[in-house]
């Protein structure tokens, strides 16, 4: 995979080693789905952060494992947003009438001890706007 920086530098990413991802998860196999999945993330993570490639994902959880910065839906709120709509459905509504959904609200997350590791400096204008920070 190759990949633009902000210098124009370009860097050339391998994905982790399906070798190794499988026989981490043949090693793993007692461990739940949500486990070895965070065992693959892990690798990618720890191999952007060995290239110096800042990762950005949409789920929160991967930054808690060291990816740079998440922007997306947070899935508690995701979940309480389908509960509202699962009400209206039992108290009558059609499911045939009701809006189409987006997310009511996005999470800007940054993993500053990341950030610090792959030597990037993340502007204030950034840093204010951010719902969560991992250190």
């Amino acid at each position: 995979m190759v990949l633009g920086s902000t210098t124009g530098q370009r860097s050339t990413m391998s994905p982790p080693s399906p070798r190794r991802s499988s026989t981490s998860l043949q090693r793993n196999q007692h461990r739940s789905r949500r486990e070895c999945t965070n065992l693959v993330w892990t690798d990618l993570v720890h191999k952007a952060e060995e290239d110096r490639i800042p990762l950005a994902v949409t789920d929160y959880s991967m930054v808690e494992l060291g990816a740079l910065v998440s922007y997306g839906s947070d899935i508690q709120l995701l979940g309480v947003q389908a509960a509202k709509l699962v009400a209206k459905i039992l108290k009558g509504a059609k499911p045939s009438e009701l809006s189409i959904q987006t997310p009511e609200k996005l999470i800007l997350a940054v993993n500053l001890t990341t950030a610090r590791a792959i030597g990037l400096d993340i502007p204030r204008s950034i840093l204010e706007r951010t719902d969560r920070f991992v250190e």
